[in-house]
Parts: C-alpha cells; structure tokens; sequence
C-alpha cells in the first residue's frame, strides 16, 4: 500500500512539473513548495488512515470469532489508546516521507529545460517502475506462504484418520483427587455406566478408553520382550473396553478384538497398531509373542512396570496426537487389566436417531454417581474439526493477507502502466501515424508491464525461498520449497499482472492519431 502511495505521489509530482516550474519561476521558495507537498500527502494519508480504522473496527469482531484456540477475556481486545497512536505515528510518518519524496523529485528541476518541454516528461520511471517490481515480489512472498499453507491444509483433509468419526459423540468423566480410586473401582464403574448408555435408545455401540484420539499424549516405555532393540520410549497407551474398536469401526488387521473375558484374572493380552508390528516383525505375525510395558532397552521401570502381555491382535494405525503425526505407534490393553487408576475416563458413543443423545448420556451418568462431572461432551467429527482448526486459522489469515497484496499489486502496475501510457499519448499517436498497428501499440504496453511482472517474481522466488522456511513448523506434508506452489503462484501472478496491464494498453491502441498530435 505504501508503495502504491509513493508511486502515485511521484507521478502526480512529476505531472506537474511546468506548473511547479512556473511557480519556481514567479517566485514561490522552496520551503512554500515543501509545505504544499506536506500538507497535500498528510491530507491523503488522515483520510486513509481514518478509512482504515473504521474498516479495522467492523473487521475487528470477526476476527476474534474467527480464532480457533481460547483466549481469555477476548472482550479486551479492541481499539485503544495505543492502537490509535500507532495509526497517528504511521500516518505522520507515511506523510513526511511521501511529502519530501515528492519535494526532493520537483527540487531537482532545471527551470529552463522544465518551461520548454510540453509532452515530454522529465522525471524518469526509474523509481516507480521499482516500486512496482517490489510490490510484485512481496506479493509473490506472502502468496507463495498462502500456497503452502493451504496445499498443507489439503495434505491434512487427505490424511487417514485410522476411525471413522461420522456419529461418534464423546464426552470425559474426571474422578476427583479425593477419595482416591482404585483401578477395581474405575471399571466398576465403567462397566455401571456403559450398561446405562447402551440402553440409551438410537445407540448402537459404546466403550470408554482413557485418552481419545487426537487429544494428546499418554504413553510409557514399551519393549518387545526378549529383544532390547525393539524399544519405544513414548508408546502411546490405550486402555480400553472390549467394543472400542467396533464403536470406532478401527479395523482389526490380524488376530482378534478384546473380549469381555479378558478379565484381571486372564492372561494379560495387547494389541498393537500396525505401525508397531511392522517395525517390531517385520512381515511376519505377533500374534503369540508378548510384550512388556514399562522397559525400555532392556531396563525396566518399576513405577509403571507391567506383566508381559501377549499379542492377540493388530489395527490400524490412529492419530493419536494430531492429524499430521506420522507413523503412530500405540498399544492398546483391556481396562479391567490396568492396575494403575486413570485420572480420568473418555466415552465414544456410535449412535443414530437420537438429537437428545447429550442430555440422555447427562443422566445416565446421574444415574450412575450423581457427582461426577461430564466434561467435553460434543461430536468426534467437531474434535476433529477442532484439531484442524489452527491450521485452518494460519492458512486463512496468511491468503487473506496474499489477497490484499495481490489486490494492490494489480492496482499498483494498473496505475503506473495507465500514467506512463497518459504521458506517452503524443508519442503514440505518431507512432500510429507514421504507420505502427493498433496490436503493436498493445504489445508495447502489455510487454512493459511483463517486464515489471517478471522482474518482481524473479526478486519474488529468491525472498519466498529465503523467508518461507521459518513456515516450516506450520507445514504438513509439504516441503517450503514446493516447486509446484511456486510455479503456480508465478503464473498467477504474471496473469494479473498482464490483465492488470491489457486495460491501459487497449486504451492506448485506441488512440486517434490526429487527437494525439495535438494532445498535451
């Protein structure tokens, strides 16, 4: 923006070059020519600036309801003391700049060469030319930024989420810190409740697991018994209830699923995502072979050492952390065999037909201990949604930025291109007297704006491979240096850059020679 100001000012300036010279010349001081300037810049740049503002006010709002992460008292968040200083010391500053720009162009006029010219122009294109080729590259930066970003946000839709959430509703009962829960005592009451939500009419199945996917971490070391080798550090550990995988539809690859006679009395049993058993067994089957959670590279930590537990099974690989976690790796173990208590307990319920399913699950948890709390009751498609809320927000934020440059990027070589062809409409007309085409008038125009366009995206693809990698934390998927978002924002921008040139080009080949010659 503040180069499209500059750049009009200068040709605004230069414009009026004989009128300035004429003062000069009656008599009008330098300093006279300064204040005029100054007041002329600070007048556009208060309008715009109080534009601006307003439209940051109705924009304001929408932004804050837009942010996917909560924040407190969000309701502090508005125009202020130091919003509005900001704006004044931005204006000023924008003000004194352009103004002396413009002085400094006019105060290097030769009166006497400035006089005698008419349709010639003085003042060279050099530094609006160059402002445009940065305009053009900037907008090239934040537009290669808004490529990846939404490329990585397509990467993510496209990413296999292991279940499928379409309706699953979910919900967290926390137990207190006192009294403190034996592991017997939480399956009780597991078992109670999800007797309680089954006979919820419209549920189809249901199960309890102690952290859900795509919630965060809950892991512990975990080894393949006998072979120190092949140890996790951060196993993600699941305890669930037998029906967890059918509510989910996680489709069981080989073995079998819990059942209700995997008891604490049973042989301790697992499974394991497929990721695990592929670099654990390489192709060939666990089922049979055990495990031991709680040893790590032959060492063993006693605080949450468990029996060996045997494979009965391999799924398919869930996010557990985030949609963009790749290659998870999770055991899961029945809950009636976790001799540990959870600090909490989360309930997937498959359900259809119900629109009152969050108050019935409420009261059936009521029904069961009439203290406990429900928290996070909502659908698994919304905690999904929420998971990929952020880089939603970011890919949003930066194209909406993208747009706005691209947008007065294209103002940017529009107005150049329509001032240079005005100072040129003389040197047209006889171009086209002395024989020169309509289309090679429009070709002459069309190139100079080529010219600026291919400029700014080489000056563009060197600073979008230099800043973009501080994006990398952001991408998922795709690498910062995507030659495919670079190619496709180039041409992009060439295009708008050459519509944005045809306008004042066609208008110059419409040029009436006889009117031209006598234009000045």
């Amino acid at each position: 923006a503040c180069a499209n100001v500059a750049s009009l000012l200068m040709a605004r300036a230069s414009a009026r070059q004989r009128e300035i010279s004429i003062r000069l010349a009656l008599g009008a001081g330098r300093s006279r020519l300064l204040q005029q300037f100054l007041a002329e810049s600070l007048l556009i740049a208060l309008i715009g600036g109080v534009a601006g503002l307003l439209a940051a006010g109705l924009a304001l709002k929408t932004l804050i309801a837009s942010i996917p992460w909560d924040i407190p008292l969000t309701s502090a968040v508005g125009m202020d003391a130091r919003v509005l200083a900001f704006t004044f010391l931005l204006v000023v500053a924008t003000s004194l700049v352009f103004g002396f720009s413009s002085y400094w162009q006019t105060s290097r006029l030769d009166l006497n060469a400035s006089l005698k010219e008419s349709w010639r122009s003085a003042a060279r294109n050099g530094a609006r030319s160059a402002l445009v080729i940065g305009e053009i590259a900037f907008s090239l930066m934040l537009l290669v930024g808004a490529g990846l970003l939404i490329e990585s946000i397509y990467l993510l839709h496209q990413q296999k989420l292991g279940f499928d959430p379409r309706h699953v509703y979910t919900m967290t009962t926390p137990f207190g810190p006192a009294p403190k829960l034996t592991a017997t005592q939480v399956w009780n009451f597991e078992q109670d409740l999800l007797r309680h939500i089954r006979a919820i009419p419209g549920v189809v199945s249901a199960a309890s697991i102690t952290n859900l996917p795509l919630t965060g971490p809950d892991n512990l070391p975990t080894q393949h018994e006998g072979h120190p080798e092949h140890s996790i550090g951060g196993m993600e550990y699941r305890a669930i209830s037998s029906q967890y995988f059918q509510t989910m539809h996680i489709p069981i690859l080989q073995g079998r699923a819990f059942r209700e006679s995997d008891t604490a009395s049973s042989t301790p049993v697992a499974i394991v995502s497929k990721t695990v058993a592929r670099a654990w067994w390489n192709g060939k089957s666990p089922i049979g072979d055990r495990i031991v959670v709680g040893e790590y590279g032959g060492r063993q930590f006693p605080e949450v050492l468990e029996q060996p537990r045997q494979v009965v099974g391999v799924v398919a690989d869930v996010k557990n952390l985030a949609i963009d976690e790749a290659d998870p790796t999770t055991v899961y173990v029945p809950a009636p065999q976790v001799s540990r208590p959870p600090g909490s307990t989360a309930w997937v319920v498959r359900a259809s037909g119900n629109p009152s399913l969050g108050t019935a699950l409420r009261k059936a948890v009521a029904a069961v201990n009439s203290d406990e709390r429900v928290l996070n009751l909502r659908s698994m498609s919304d905690l999904v949604a929420q998971s990929m809320a952020r880089p939603t927000f970011n890919a949003s934020l930066m194209s909406t930025f993208a747009a706005l440059a691209l947008a007065l990027t294209s103002v940017g070589i529009y107005g150049l291109l329509s001032f240079q062809v005005a100072r040129r409409t003389q040197e047209i007309g006889i171009r086209m007297a002395l024989g020169a085409k309509r289309a090679s008038v429009l070709l002459m125009v069309v190139k100079q704006g080529a010219f600026l366009a291919a400029a700014g995206i080489a000056f563009g693809v060197v600073g979008a491979v230099v800043l973009t990698r501080f994006l990398s934390s952001l991408l998922s998927g795709v690498r910062a240096t995507d030659p495919f978002t670079y190619t496709l924002v180039s041409v992009l921008l060439l295009f708008v850059a050459l519509l944005a040139s045809y306008i004042p080009a066609r208008r110059a080949s419409k040029v009436d020679p006889l009117v031209a010659l006598r234009y000045e």
